[in-house]
């Protein structure tokens, strides 16, 4: 039987996959897909490198074009264990991505002309637990991607994939079964998330039972409502990926960073955590009404090298950041992957030696403490210079909403009813949610909605949004939902 971590690590990868899926990371599953690179070899998905066959678990390709590259090809591999990932990982990775990239050749192009298209293959490992220090040293010099999933921000992520790894030993354990289905697995994970091509046609032999498998995996994508971008440092052939605080502003602000048509807002590099050696970095706008913060998966020895400026200290040592003061510092900048496109984010690196966000402190004043952690029991600030929703836009949303989900009109009309709030346990009520679902990004459909209202002309870009998420000290969870205080008045004059 496959054990805990093994299995772990198989759906930590496949919620990855999900994750990065709406910046166009479109999975390949079968030789179809490219009969030149991809074989079935037995039930496992195989493919050519110059010297050998090898396994693929995730591979996926990039919709956006990335400059100075063939179209990108990722290999995702995940590692959930408790010990920090280490150096034998890394040396099979880049054995796998160098020989996979040597299997082009000027003879097998022409052999299959026109139908064959080159790639360029790049290799992202991903880590609940860390890296050693050696494995990071060896990442930086073969050019490996790492993504360091061990930071507060990312619980929620290592929470969901041990939770439905523990579901499916059970089901298996249940099922007495001696040897577990991955394959079977995969497919009814990626089918639930939306990962599976919709055209393929593809069966599996059904070693676990099938409705049991597809409810665990059903559970699984109710708790794969957020988002993550794949980024490329400019400074360096590096992979990151970073995830949004609230991914529906961070799609509106990446959309108007698109290098098609880029309209520039400040951003600001820094660190959020006790110290230099741990925590999360962040690109976080200066914009205080509406922030955009976007936390990166990168281990701290990595991060010199693709955010900050590398330098060397007495010693000999590499990767050392920058000191306060002793240069100018020089901007860094990150294409983001947005669907068919690519946004640039440009940002002054702050050394964490000059910055540390320490978000347990609820008493912090900081400038770098994250904006949305601040408790506040309070309807949204009722201040007269602020632009006021009118009460036809208001019905519009009400409308609008009602088209697309009833559900959340429900929740406006509810805590507007009730003072303007409302619970995170009467949104469960409310909606009909189970326990299980999570309410990360619960907020996107009305944000959206708010931004066609805006581009129509009926709200100002400056008022505040429909549903305001608040959260309780430096919790990742969301306590209560706020809407602004004339949305109060205009509920009562529409049911009275």
């Amino acid at each position: 039987m496959i054990s805990q971590s093994s299995l772990r690590g198989y759906v930590l990868e496949e919620f990855i996959a999900r994750l990065i899926k709406d910046s166009g990371y479109d999975l390949l599953v079968h030789p179809s897909q490219d009969s030149f690179a991809l074989q079935m070899a037995g039930n496992e998905l195989n493919i050519y490198g110059r010297g050998a066959l090898h396994q693929v678990d995730v591979l996926g390709q990039l919709r956006s074009a990335v400059p100075l590259s063939y179209p990108l090809r990722m290999f995702i591999e995940a590692k959930f264990r408790k010990a920090p990932t280490g150096l034998p990982v890394l040396r099979n990775a880049l054995g796998v991505v160098n020989d996979v990239n040597e299997h082009y050749s000027w003879r097998t192009a022409k052999k299959h002309s026109p139908d064959m298209s080159r790639y360029d293959y790049r290799y992202v490992i991903l880590s609940t637990s860390g890296f050693t220090d050696d494995a990071i040293q060896y990442a930086v010099t073969q050019r490996l991607s790492l993504g360091d999933l061990s930071t507060p921000a990312f619980r929620w992520l290592r929470d969901a994939a041990d939770s439905t790894a523990t579901a499916l030993l059970k089901l298996a354990e249940e099922s007495k079964i001696t040897t577990f289905p991955v394959r079977q697995t995969r497919k009814a994970l990626r089918k639930a998330f939306g990962t599976w091509p919709a055209d393929l046609r593809l069966a599996t032999r059904p070693i676990l039972p099938r409705d049991r498998l597809r409810a665990i995996a059903e559970q699984a994508a109710e708790r794969v409502d957020n988002q993550l971008y794949v980024g490329f440092a400019t400074n360096g052939p590096f992979i990151v990926f970073l995830q949004p605080d609230d991914p529906g502003e961070a799609e509106t602000f990446l959309t108007d960073q698109l290098v098609v048509r880029p309209t520039q807002r400040n951003t600001t590099l820094a660190q959020s955590g006790h110290s230099t050696e741990a925590g999360e970095w962040l690109v976080t706008t200066d914009s205080q009404e509406r922030p955009v913060t976007l936390r990166l998966a990168i281990p701290p020895g990595l991060a010199p090298w693709i955010v900050a400026e590398p330098t060397l200290g007495e010693d000999g040592d590499a990767g050392v950041p920058i000191a306060a003061g002793s240069r100018p510092r020089r901007d860094r900048s990150l294409m983001i992957a947005v669907d068919n496109n690519l946004a640039e984010v440009t940002f002054q690196p702050v050394p964490a030696t000059e910055h540390a966000r320490d978000e347990s402190d609820e008493q912090s004043t900081s400038p770098w403490r994250r904006p949305d952690l601040t408790y506040r029991d309070e309807v949204v600030e009722d201040e007269p210079s602020r632009p006021r929703w009118s009460l036809g836009a208001f019905e519009q949303l009400l409308r609008y909403l009602q088209q697309e989900t009833g559900m959340q009109a429900e929740i406006i009309k509810y805590a507007a009813k009730h003072r303007g709030r409302i619970s995170r346990g009467e949104v469960y009520e409310v909606a009909g949610f189970p326990p299980s679902r999570s309410l990360r990004g619960f907020t996107r459909p009305a944000r959206r909605i708010t931004r066609q209202l805006i581009r129509q002309g009926l709200v100002s870009p400056d008022a505040p949004w429909p549903l305001h998420t608040q959260y309780a000290g430096s919790s990742v969870q969301a306590t209560h939902f706020l809407v602004p205080a004339e949305f109060i008045d205009y509920i009562h004059r529409l049911t009275d």
